[in-house]
């Protein structure tokens, strides 16, 4: 082999192990945002949860009020 070939062959070598390394560490940095922003959806989804039982409560509330209290009332007038 030529020297220059083989110096040519050990740049392309170190190139790749640079490239390793930065994907390597591209990908752990990836790794790492991806879980924050799991961590981050589902903080969120059981905040959904949370609002859709929350407006479930609300409605049997009015509900309950409408069919109790507000008929009681309208009892009370009409007989005075």
């Amino acid at each position: 082999m030529s020297e220059t070939f083989k110096r040519q062959q050990e740049r392309c070598i170190e190139f790749l192990q640079l490239s390793e390394e930065y994907a390597s560490k591209y990908l752990l940095d990836i790794s790492g945002k991806i879980q924050q922003e799991s961590a981050f959806l589902e903080t969120l989804e059981k905040r959904l949860d949370m609002a859709k039982m929350l407006c479930g409560q609300a409605i049997a509330l009015r509900r309950s009020h409408e069919s109790g209290t507000v008929a009681t009332l309208k009892d009370v007038r009409e007989t005075g």
